[in-house]
């Protein structure tokens, strides 16, 4: 991409140039008018905030798929008594994808709380005993 015009821009791209100087205020991008020159960076910028807007930003990020395919054969007695072999195929697919960071913080500090919690009514149950 080249430094362009939004006008210019909205062209190529074939949108309507209120609608792309909206999209680029929201991207809090400094252009503010059709003829303000917007860079290759500031146009790359705008196309990560328009795909995570959309929920394209990395779809594969953090996400593994596995497949697996097995064949066997299985024999089948025929209606004439013959035995009929078949050819099986099973195809198992299983996705795994990676959970958010700020999740795993969260999970970690309500795991630790309940802990804490725990250890708090343990001691508050021995104590009373103890004085006795």
């Amino acid at each position: 991409m080249t430094d362009k015009s939004i006008k210019e821009l909205a062209l190529s791209v074939g949108t309507p140039v209120e609608k792309l100087l909206e999209q680029v205020r929201d991207a809090a991008l400094p252009q503010r008018k059709a003829d303000d020159i917007i860079t290759s960076e500031q146009q790359n910028a705008l196309v990560n905030h328009l795909k995570k807007i959309h929920g394209q930003d990395d779809g594969h990020a953090g996400k593994i798929t596995l497949k697996r395919k097995t064949t066997s054969t299985a024999k089948v007695a025929s209606t004439s008594g013959k035995a009929k072999t078949i050819n099986v195929e099973v195809r198992k697919k299983h996705t795994f994808t990676k959970p958010d960071p700020e999740q795993i913080k969260a999970e970690a500090l309500a795991k630790a709380q309940a802990e804490q919690q725990a250890r708090a009514n343990v001691q508050a149950m021995v104590e009373p005993k103890a004085e006795t």
